[in-house]
């Protein structure tokens, strides 16, 4: 199955296939293991795999891929409980329109000493911000520079050769432009106190946003595995292939069995 969703490059929706349990497993043990750069990675790697026709997506674009899949293949809403038992539902479809209406053109040219440098939002998220994530191109003394062109060891090399100045002149600019934080949700922290969640623009507060989002328990993913290996004879191979949705379909029909059961028999 696949949907569609609003991106920010494309200027228009693109499709995406639907993860499946063995996709959620993998997110949900590298964020109980607090294993960040793992899960940027598989973050990285998941968007390229589940987007049809992918062409450069930028870090922006991957996040909302990945709230449209947490939307579409686990539930539109987000339920957050503080400490205090305050529940708040949060409608994550309302990201999409928030975040794209605030977007900036993320196309930035910067004019330093015998250098130009063309500046845009970064491809992937990463838990550590570099600014050399953001450069695009760069014109030295008239000879222009694509960075998607070289090879790892080439932009490392080139990298090197760029002054610290210049660096810190980048830096200025790229956090110049940025829009201002956006408010996503808010909640009850306690019954006086309300805390906001913001899209800050920072790779890594979109991680932590990430991780905020598709939290689970392991052990919920397990029992349902259990459940479904042992009272339906589905073997967890065949178990992580499914999607969540699948296998909310499937669990619902396995409780309405046993109501009735239970029922006929009291």
């Amino acid at each position: 199955m696949f949907f569609n969703i609003p991106v920010k490059t494309t200027k228009n929706e693109i499709r995406i296939k639907e993860i499946t349990n063995n996709n959620l497993f993998h997110i949900l043990k590298f964020i109980e293991t607090d294993d960040d750069v793992g899960l940027s990675e598989y973050f990285n790697n998941l968007v390229k795999e589940l987007v049809v026709n992918y062409n450069n997506l930028n870090y922006i674009d991957k996040f909302l891929v990945l709230i449209g899949c947490r939307v579409n293949c686990i539930g539109t809403y987000l339920d957050v409980i503080s400490k205090y038992e305050v529940q708040t539902s949060v409608n994550l479809k309302d990201f999409y329109e928030k975040i794209i209406d605030k977007l900036n053109n993320d196309k930035i040219i910067v004019k330093y000493q015998n250098f130009i440098v063309e500046l845009g939002y970064p491809r992937d998220i990463i838990k550590d911000f570099d600014i050399y994530d953001c450069i695009k191109s760069i014109n030295i003394d008239g000879n222009v520079i694509i960075i998607d062109e070289l090879k790892n060891n080439e932009k490392e090399e080139l990298f090197n050769y760029l002054p610290m100045s210049l660096n810190i002149e980048l830096s200025k600019k790229y956090n110049l432009h940025l829009p201002e934080p956006i408010k996503l949700f808010e909640f009850y922290y306690d019954p006086a106190n309300i805390k906001f969640y913001y899209f800050d623009y920072k790779t890594e507060s979109v991680l932590e946003l990430l991780k905020f989002i598709f939290k689970d328990n392991l052990k919920n993913f397990f029992y349902q595995m259990y459940i479904c290996s042992s009272k339906l004879n589905l073997p967890p191979s065949e178990f992580k292939k499914l999607t969540p949705g699948e296998t909310k379909v499937l669990l619902d029909n396995y409780k309405k069995e046993v109501d009735r059961h239970n029922n006929a028999n009291s």
